[in-house]
């Protein structure tokens, strides 16, 4: 006890965090878990949970099952030829859901794609409601927006047959518009503009309007998975987007496709950066994770704040909350090292020297007391880690009476982890 509020006393974090429960798919998992209502507007939250085996699973905030729904039960619709070359161990794949109010009857639609193309609607008691086939596989999470601003849903994706496609709440095709290349990265559409951009296998953001035409398109050095993501980094009403590629680099663009800034790390970033103004000054914080094995804290403007070096790729995207609730946010991520690291968002600052303590060792010649560089600098910081049963995949926020993080490991199992005292 007496550790405990000195620890307070001097600012540190106190308690610990464990796992509350866990759930275990028997099947393994791709993508990250979505927690969201099935009422429109609702307050109550649920866990989705797509597996490798084509099931999805519908999780109460206790971990138990409220339902489940099978797409392999639509084996009928897509032909043997098709899945002939499909690899065995993701043939029926589902990707992680949208979930709103399609047709305005008050309760969500779960809508979500499949490695045998067929994209599903289904209703919020697990009955089909409608489903689409695509010309190959789907393998990123539908969108569901009024794109066209004529106050109905529809449903956005894009497949690996490189066409994006446009569906409206009934499941019949608006268009579609050939990207040239497949599509494994989720769209991310800015009501304000109108926009869609969406990132393709061969390293190519594109931006597309509302009715389908080509607006724009920018160009990395290779692949495109990690989600594209609107953010106003200069906190003025102006819109930048935000996404990494394989060829290591995490982008900022403005809505015309310029760059903004860009910055290199040294691995491929899989998945979408996300912001929050950890440091109060009124500008968003940007943190990613990247397979050099490293998370990263950039500000605004594209310089680096902090890292933070695990042992292995931290391909998910990490998370930004205060699980303590003590008033500092924290940076969640999870890496294929099989640890969740919990870091000080703002990180910490360490000196590379004391002034006036360590000075410059004295040497012949002309000599001077000032320093010119800065005695230290910002890094990671970790305050806690947790060992998990698996590779994490996925990171999801669930709030409730208190702070959880659910970590999806790719063997199957989703964990919920909390703060303890």
């Amino acid at each position: 006890m007496i550790k405990e509020v000195f620890k307070r006393l001097v600012g540190e974090r106190v308690g610990r965090i464990e796992q509350e429960w866990t759930f275990d798919a028997k099947a393994g998992i791709m993508n990250a878990p979505i927690v969201a209502s099935l009422k429109r507007g609702g307050d109550d939250k649920y866990i989705f949970v797509p597996t490798k085996d084509g099931i999805l699973y519908a999780l109460r905030p206790s971990g138990d099952v409220l339902w489940s729904f099978n797409s392999q039960e639509s084996k009928d619709k897509v032909s043997d030829v098709e899945m002939m070359f499909k690899e065995d161990e993701i043939a029926w794949n589902v990707t992680s859901p949208a979930v709103d109010d399609l047709n305005d009857d008050g309760e969500s639609e779960v809508v979500f794609g499949s490695e045998s193309g067929l994209l599903f609607a289904v209703k919020s008691n697990a009955s089909l409601l409608w489903r689409f086939k695509a010309g190959d596989a789907i393998r990123a999470q539908p969108v569901i927006c009024d794109i066209n601003g004529d106050g109905k849903q529809e449903i956005v994706f894009g497949a690996v047959d490189g066409m994006v496609y446009v569906l409206n709440n009934k499941g019949k095709l608006l268009w579609s518009l050939d990207a040239g290349s497949p599509i494994e990265c989720k769209a991310a559409f800015e009501p304000k503009t109108g926009q869609l951009v969406v990132g393709t296998d061969s390293g190519r953001l594109i931006s597309i309007s509302p009715r389908g035409k080509l607006l724009w398109q920018f160009d990395t050095g290779d692949k495109i998975t990690a989600e594209p993501v609107f953010v106003d980094l200069k906190s003025k009403g102006e819109q930048n987007i935000l996404f990494g590629s394989f060829d290591n680099t995490l982008y900022a663009l403005d809505v015309r496709g310029n760059p903004v800034w860009a910055y290199k790390s040294e691995g491929k970033i899989c998945s979408a950066a996300c912001t929050a103004d950890v440091n109060h000054d009124s500008r968003p914080e940007v943190f990613f994770g990247s397979c050099d094995n490293n998370v990263y804290a950039l500000n605004s403007e594209g310089s680096k704040i902090w890292s933070f070096e695990t042992d292995f790729w931290v391909a998910s995207s990490p998370i930004v909350l205060d699980i303590d609730r003590d008033g500092r946010l924290e940076v969640v991520a999870g890496s294929f090292d099989h640890f969740l690291y919990i870091l000080e968002a703002e990180g910490a600052f360490m000196l590379d020297y004391m002034p006036g303590v360590s000075g410059v060792v004295q040497q012949s010649g002309s000599y001077g007391n000032v320093m010119t560089s800065e005695p230290g600098g910002f890094h990671g910081k970790k305050i806690w880690q947790l060992k998990t049963e698996g590779i994490i995949v996925g990171l999801t926020r669930l709030t409730g009476s208190k702070e959880q993080v659910l970590i999806c490991t790719a063997n199957g199992r989703i964990s919920s982890v909390v703060h303890t005292n």
